[in-house]
């Protein structure tokens, strides 16, 4: 009688492990359920400003990804349009890719930008209207970036 109710009591402390470690998996996740990567460090800092500047689509999901590695996913809302939400990475000096797809309509792109070995701010916007194709733009600084 013990050792079943001993075997019984490990069945269910194992099952609470199991339970805990699938909480803390999906905690780690972005919303969407996206597994996101970490950008390798480098010696420039990246601020990446993200919006959806769309009222036909809100919210919109994002997923961005530099040099191959998801970096964003997630749901972006309009917000009057003036919503953005800032990502900070590190990156190396020279060129890199930035890929970035709004799910809804399936709409990507792919921006090529150079890092100059010294900070940078970028700003990718996703834009949609009724008469208009849905599309993001894209513009980098060199010095830090306000917004109205």
């Amino acid at each position: 009688m013990v050792r079943r109710d001993l075997k019984l009591w490990m069945g269910v402390a194992g099952f609470a492990v199991l339970v805990v470690a699938l909480t803390v998996i999906s905690l780690t996740r972005e919303p969407g359920g996206c597994d996101v990567g970490e950008v390798e460090a480098g010696a420039a800092a990246f601020h990446l400003f993200v919006s959806n500047q769309s009222f036909e689509i809100d919210p919109v999901r994002i997923d961005v990804m530099i040099d191959g590695r998801r970096v964003i996913c997630q749901e972006f809302f309009v917000e009057g349009q003036h919503n953005w939400v800032q990502f900070d990475y590190q990156l190396d000096g020279g060129v890199h890719t930035l890929n970035a797809i709004a799910h809804e309509v399936n709409v990507e792109t792919e921006i090529f930008f150079d890092m100059r070995d010294r900070e940078r701010w970028g700003v990718l916007n996703f834009w949609s209207s009724p008469d208009e194709e849905q599309t993001f733009t894209f513009d980098m600084f060199d010095e830090p970036v306000g917004f109205d």
